[in-house]
């Protein structure tokens, strides 16, 4: 549950939101299905609908030079219930999208560094990328601190899709703190806090929408309580 849906700085949700996930691995290989569920009606037009879901399926694997962890994915976004109307006032819902994705992670360096690279194939054309450190720290037997930070940015095929006529440029950032509570080997509670912003063309487009755009917010704070359950 999260005070509102943030994604790559973009505000697409500004109230409480519900986002189910699950996964299934085996191996190296795991398929995974994401939703935003919204409990009020200022994405949709109406409340408790989802306005996402998105469906991964990815391979993991250790680079065998570096020892870096890799994977390499493809990622549907599917937006269902969310419409856009044009100059002309004709409605019609959000297409959905693909992305190819590279994730680079250094788990074993110095705050973790991990490169994501992703390439919008089907409706932007266009690559975006974010680099972002975390690290953890130990309070307790089963309590835990996890502070990370990210830097977001595009190039301009990308950034026109998302924020109109802009050119190659970072785009967001983000600073979070979280506080893993290991109830038991398989159940973990998460409350956190991200504050979440734009930089750049993006800020500026978003700045001249009014509130046309991602709600006219440029920078955002988002609390969070995950549950997250293994079997």
């Amino acid at each position: 549950v999260l005070s509102a849906y943030v994604w790559r700085g973009q505000v697409l949700a500004d109230d409480l939101v519900v986002q189910p996930t699950f996964t299934i691995t085996k191996g190296g290989f795991w398929v995974n299905w994401w939703g935003n569920f919204n409990l009020d009606d200022n994405s949709t037009g109406d409340e408790n609908e989802f306005s996402e879901h998105d469906i991964t399926a990815a391979y993991s694997f250790t680079c065998p030079v570096t020892g870096a962890g890799v994977t390499l994915g493809i990622v549907n976004y599917d937006f269902p219930n969310v419409a856009l109307s044009d100059a002309d006032g004709n409605v019609s819902l959000v297409n959905d999208t693909r992305e190819a994705f590279l994730t680079y992670s250094l788990a074993d360096v110095l705050l973790a560094p991990t490169l994501n690279v992703y390439y919008d194939f089907k409706e932007a054309d266009g690559f975006y990328a974010s680099l972002g450190v975390s690290h953890s720290f130990e309070i307790a037997e089963k309590v835990s601190i996890g502070v990370g930070a990210s830097l977001g940015g595009s190039d301009s095929d990308w950034g026109s899709f998302y924020y109109g006529d802009t050119g190659s440029d970072l785009t967001d950032y983000s600073v979070s703190l979280t506080a893993p509570i290991a109830l038991c080997d398989t159940l973990t509670i998460t409350p956190g806090v991200q504050y979440v912003g734009l930089l750049g063309d993006a800020k500026d487009a978003v700045d001249a929408s009014g509130d046309s755009l991602y709600f006219g917010d440029t920078d955002k704070i988002v609390g969070s309580v995950k549950a997250s359950f293994a079997f």
